[in-house]
């Protein structure tokens, strides 16, 4: 799949952005506020990236990635703002440090600047940015010492941006050919000088999803009534009502289950006609006492009605929110439209 990780910020609290995201960027504090007022419009919450200790959030993925695509839709504070905006890095040589592989920036005079190693800039943007402005930007990227290309448009546009490039050095980090972590970093450090930051997304080289999307709007979508299936025992309530907040409660309500092939399914909030580029499930999620569990993701397909199961994940013991992008339906492996979407069931199954 192509998809590899999205965040709307919508369904979480900033108490919680280590459930989704894997660290901190050279600090042990609290990152920055997630919030509706960070959000681009029409609504959901946004992240609001500015501390002065930290450099942002990053997430390490399972595998490498030589070729890809990052996108997210960003509103800077200050037009005079300096720094990284998003980094790219190679885990094997540790967490993101001071220097990339690939990366962009502002350079203070509000131009978008593509660089590598510590501070070398391969290309600066002749167009600027406004500050409290949003934005659209998308790069793509391969990591080569010598083949390396990379390019960037902004709201759908490399004109003015930065035009694509080929034959450069992009691996400053190390000596592989690839990146396996990306971090959102703020170029301001401080509330007056950073940026708000939502709809988030990585693509791999893998079709379909593995070029330049344009602009995008991340909706997350919740339960909305009991489906088909309500097999997990509720702690508090009916099944549904147990997971029915947009930010989950921890250990107040919810559902579990320690018996293999127990499912959960909703009816979900119908999403908006439009293009659907990939869907990507995600379910908050620990471990209790006993043996190790694992689980997955669930469809129910209306036509059929066909039972589709995703992933396995092992749980850990603490509350981690699980994800599983797809390019395409599990079950017709057709393009998700909002009909279809709207049609299906989703929720979890126990698989061990």
């Amino acid at each position: 799949m192509a998809l590899v990780f999205a965040d709307g910020f919508d369904h979480y609290q900033t108490a919680d952005v280590l459930k989704k995201w894997t660290g901190l960027c050279a600090s042990a504090a609290a990152p920055t506020d997630i919030g509706p007022e960070y959000a681009r419009p029409p609504g959901g919450m946004g992240l609001f990236n500015y501390q002065a200790a930290s450099r942002g959030v990053y997430k390490t993925f399972a595998a490498t990635h030589v070729s890809f695509v990052c996108g997210f839709n960003v509103n800077f504070q200050s037009a005079s703002a300096t720094g990284a905006i998003l980094g790219f890095f190679d885990s094997s040589s540790g967490t993101p440090g001071a220097t990339y592989q690939i990366g962009l920036k502002l350079d203070g005079s509000a131009h978008l600047q593509v660089f590598t190693g510590a501070s070398t800039v391969l290309a600066t943007s002749a167009n600027t940015m406004s500050a409290s402005t949003w934005y659209h930007v998308e790069i793509k990227a391969t990591i080569n010492n010598s083949t390396g290309t990379y390019e960037v448009r902004v709201n759908g546009s490399a004109t003015g941006w930065i035009a694509a490039a080929t034959g450069k050095n992009t691996r400053g980090q190390s000596a592989n050919n690839y990146i396996d972590v990306v971090a959102l970093e703020p170029a301001g450090s401080t509330a007056v000088t950073g940026q708000y930051v939502d709809d988030f997304y990585f693509l791999s080289s893998s079709a379909p999803n593995n070029d330049f999307l344009g602009p995008q709007k991340i909706l997350a979508a919740f339960p909305a009534a009991t489906g088909n299936y309500a097999q997990w025992t509720g702690n508090y309530a009916t099944n549904f009502a147990n997971v029915n907040e947009t930010t989950a409660d921890g250990d107040q309500t919810f559902n579990q289950s320690a018996t293999a092939n127990q499912i959960d399914s909703f009816v979900f909030d119908d999403v908006p006609a439009g293009t659907i580029s990939a869907v990507q499930f995600c379910i908050e999620a620990r471990q209790d006492a006993g043996a190790a569990r694992t689980i997955a993701a669930f469809e129910r397909a209306a036509a059929g009605p066909t039972d589709r199961v995703m992933t396995s994940q092992i749980l850990a013991g603490s509350y981690l929110i699980y994800t599983d992008p797809r390019d395409v339906d599990p079950d017709t492996s057709a393009a998700w439209t909002a009909t279809l979407f709207n049609s299906n069931e989703y929720g979890y199954k126990e698989i061990s």
